[in-house]
């Protein structure tokens, strides 16, 4: 499966836009919403990209460079990494 973040609009909380998502090829996405946020119920920007699905890991194939978005995903695979959050929990 496809794990494409969304980074909420409100609280900058980062979710899975949808965990069903399966690719063949790649997956465009620009100016695109996914919600609600798990965490406060706004709505949530999917970062712009070509994105792909290699050996079961999400790639970023191309994409805009928004500094803050990539932080933000920086920052919650970190806490992921140290936590050894599975999975489920990384997407939710």
């Amino acid at each position: 499966m496809l794990f494409i973040p969304a980074i909420c609009k409100n609280c900058n909380a980062m979710f899975s836009t949808a965990p069903n998502i399966s690719v063949e090829n790649y997956t465009m996405f620009v100016n695109c919403e996914s919600g609600p946020c798990p965490h406060c119920g706004s709505m949530g920007v999917i970062p712009d990209g070509l994105y792909t699905l290699v050996d079961g890991i999400t790639h970023l194939f191309s994409g805009k460079h928004d500094l803050t978005q990539y932080k933000a995903l920086y920052v919650l695979l970190k806490q992921a990494k140290k936590e050894n959050w599975d999975h489920d929990k990384i997407s939710r």
